[in-house]
């Protein structure tokens, strides 16, 4: 496993819980965006056994955020709303 075990369990908890995980939730945005085969690798040697997951990104205030998400438990519509919503939970925008 290349990624440290408190993401991979953050990230199984965010995708069990909304069916999505978000860079500020675990590994950040470098690692979503450009390491996805390895997330996605490591989180199935932790166990993750859903659909595979996909990837999602968009520009929120000026910033770049991204995130993985399972298509079957959640939407792409419905998942960039989560995500921006999230965002701006997370930093009071």
């Amino acid at each position: 496993m290349t990624y440290s075990s408190q993401d991979i369990t953050n990230a199984l908890l965010r995708i069990k819980e909304d069916g999505f995980v978000l860079d500020n939730d675990a590994f950040g945005y470098a690692a979503i965006r450009w390491d996805v085969r390895r997330l996605r690798r490591d989180l199935r040697e932790a166990g993750y056994a859903g659909a595979e997951l996909a990837q999602g990104r968009m520009t929120n205030e000026g910033e770049e955020i991204c995130w993985l998400y399972d298509p079957e438990t959640v939407g792409k519509g419905k998942v960039d709303r989560l995500a921006a919503a999230r965002h701006s939970a997370l930093y009071g925008e």
